[in-house]
């Protein structure tokens, strides 16, 4: 199973909690995909859990 293949970056400031995408690996599945971009800010997290087995 593949990574997401991105790098996040945010301000040290907790009262301005913003993340940007700041680098992306070309073999990743975020850049496969297509949708994301260096630059673009993570609003939301969700979290899936899959296992298997």
């Amino acid at each position: 199973m593949a990574g997401l293949g991105i790098s996040l970056a945010g301000n040290r400031d907790r009262k301005k909690m913003n993340v940007f995408i700041c680098g992306m690996h070309p073999k990743g599945a975020a850049f496969k995909d297509g949708r994301l971009c260096i630059g673009d800010e993570i609003l939301e997290v969700r979290f899936n859990f899959h296992y298997y087995y």
